[in-house]
């Protein structure tokens, strides 16, 4: 008996399911290369969901039920598969569900899946119920009605491929004093920065943001390293030469080291940034999701909105009673009505001016000097005016 795998897809509803069966004392090395197969098919980002059911024929691992209803495993010893397979159960954040044990209280038969699923004993089976594959029915709910909020096309300057060139001379060629001297500061400051935005604008190209097919703490070298072990296994099955196998093997050696310092290098950035920037925790919740958690469509309190603004303030309404109002500011204070006097006198003031420094890298020369001499003019201006 040789092992089987069938992948079955439907196109509209993002899910797919996994068909197998193995027969007993399969080589680890067979699994090994079935759980990186589903690895790599599993992972697109626009699955939305997978189920794999079949027989994968390990009846020396104990599947126990806790308060849920996936299941947890333990194997006998240090077996090679079973561990295999909690590294695979694991990487796709899913569970195995099937509880149906045999006549020899095994459970040869798994559904793993990402999503929860109800399992029963098949009471009507089609065929002659086998002793060891006892049938199960497996309950799956499909929210067909629930459609993911589209995620925002982004767009930001790409500065390597800037015309820093003519960006210098429109800089140069332009008359600051006629254009800042008859406004005031806070016009001067909106006028300079209105400028300095166009001719940015004019020179720079945009780029967009792009979605990835691989999770975020895959770097550079991972991804190389991936799609070379994916060419070499494909190399592998197609003429069968032990060489191939040896240069797969390689790679695919490389590939688990460098993943494994990867993703403990980024959970060890995860944690140590939880105290001065949350966003990234929930960064690393959100793409451990296939899609977005925000449903195009949102309800509260009797209000049904599609809008993304509409929406976030339903959100900010709905979380606005674990936050303190902000405190008021000086023109918002009104002092208390029963205070003696309104009229209250400062008789001493004293403000301290820290003077801070701010460096600007990687901006040409001649734009840095402009904006010195531009300032140095400016005040001279202003001296000369009230020697005057």
């Amino acid at each position: 008996m040789s092992s089987s795998t069938s992948l079955v897809s439907n196109p509209q509803s993002a899910m797919s399911s996994v068909l197998l069966t193995y027969p007993p004392k399969t080589p680890s090395t067979v699994y090994e290369l079935h759980f990186e197969t589903l690895q790599e098919v599993l992972c697109d980002p626009n699955l939305d969901g997978f189920y794999i059911l079949g027989d994968y024929n390990l009846p020396d691992v104990t599947w126990t039920r806790g308060t849920t209803d996936a299941l947890h495993g333990s194997g006998v010893g240090s077996s090679v598969t079973f561990n295999l397979l909690c590294n695979l159960i694991s990487f796709l954040d899913a569970a195995q569900y099937n509880y149906v044990v045999n006549t020899k209280n095994k459970i040869l038969d798994l559904c793993i899946s990402n999503r929860s699923c109800k399992i029963s004993a098949a009471l009507s089976p089609l065929l002659p119920v086998d002793a060891y594959h006892p049938p199960f029915v497996c309950d799956i709910a499909l929210n067909a009605d629930i459609v993911p909020m589209k995620k925002r096309t982004l767009q930001r300057y790409n500065f390597y491929k800037s015309d820093y060139t003519h960006i210098n001379r429109k800089l140069e060629s332009t008359d600051w004093d006629e254009i800042l001297t008859p406004l005031g500061s806070e016009e001067s400051l909106s006028a300079f920065y209105g400028i300095i935005d166009e001719i940015i604008k004019q020179h720079t190209p945009f780029v967009g943001s792009r979605t990835s097919a691989f999770p975020v703490w895959f770097s550079k070298s991972l991804i190389s390293t991936f799609r070379k072990k994916r060419k070499s296994w494909v190399k592998w099955k197609k003429y069968n030469n032990i060489s191939d196998y040896e240069i797969f093997s390689q790679y695919r050696k490389l590939f688990k080291d460098v993943c494994n310092k990867c993703f403990s290098k980024y959970i060890g950035s995860v944690e140590d940034s939880i105290r001065k920037n949350i966003n990234d925790f929930w960064i690393y919740i959100s793409n451990r999701r296939d899609k977005p958690g925000i449903p195009a469509k949102v309800e509260y309190n009797d209000d049904v909105s599609s809008d993304p603004q509409t929406i976030c303030n339903m959100f900010s309404e709905f979380f606005s009673s674990v936050y303190e109002p902000p405190s008021p500011t000086l023109s918002q204070w009104r002092p208390p009505a029963d205070s003696a006097s309104h009229d209250t006198t400062i008789t001493n003031l004293h403000f301290e001016v820290e003077k801070s420094r701010y460096a600007v890298y990687n901006v040409p020369q001649p734009f840095d000097s402009l904006c010195t001499e531009i300032t140095e003019a400016r005040n001279r201006k202003l001296e000369d005016e009230k020697a005057t």
